[in-house]
């Protein structure tokens, strides 16, 4: 995933699952989606299950309204592969953030202002916990590690999901 994590970053995340004889991740940015430029790079842990965290300094495209993002995962035999694309839209539109991701304990939201509650569900489906009174962090401390989804819904009726890890 990527994301703005405040005005002049982008957070990125990703895993992986029984990395084997992979060297490194290669952070690449682009605007256009067709001319990337390595912008971060990243050791392999070579584990069975992988957490990764980036962040890319997006001060110096202030023109840009957007930008794209992919990880290259390169092996010890020099071949690589391609994460899909994610876009960054740089203007506050009223879109809906939260970093940091993963998280610890404490999840922050951007644009919380525009959100009527929001609720934790697990992968399996089941709902675990409901904010209806809505601030600008939330409270992940006593869940287990894993993967969870938000399903927020806006004060405009909007229901949007993001995938928060929990570290």
């Amino acid at each position: 995933s990527a994301q703005k994590c405040n005005t002049n970053s982008v957070c990125l995340n990703w895993q992986t699952a029984n990395e084997q004889n992979v060297n490194h991740f290669e952070i690449e940015r682009s605007v256009d989606a067709r001319t990337f430029i390595k912008v971060g790079e990243v050791m392999a842990k070579n584990l069975s299950s992988n957490f990764y965290t980036n962040t890319d300094n997006v001060a110096a495209l202030q023109n840009a309204t957007q930008a794209y993002y992919r990880i290259k995962q390169v092996d010890n035999d020099g071949k690589f592969t391609y994460s899909t694309n994610q876009l960054i839209r740089f203007k506050n539109d009223g879109q809906i953030t939260i970093y940091p991701n993963p998280a610890t304990d404490v999840v922050n939201i951007v644009n919380w202002n525009l959100v009527q509650k929001i609720q934790l569900i697990d992968m399996g489906g089941r709902k675990l916990r409901d904010w209806a009174t809505v601030s600008s962090t939330i409270n992940l401390k006593g869940f287990v590690h894993g993967i969870y989804v938000l399903k927020i819904e806006l004060k405009s009726g909007l229901v949007i999901e993001k995938k928060v890890v929990k570290q």
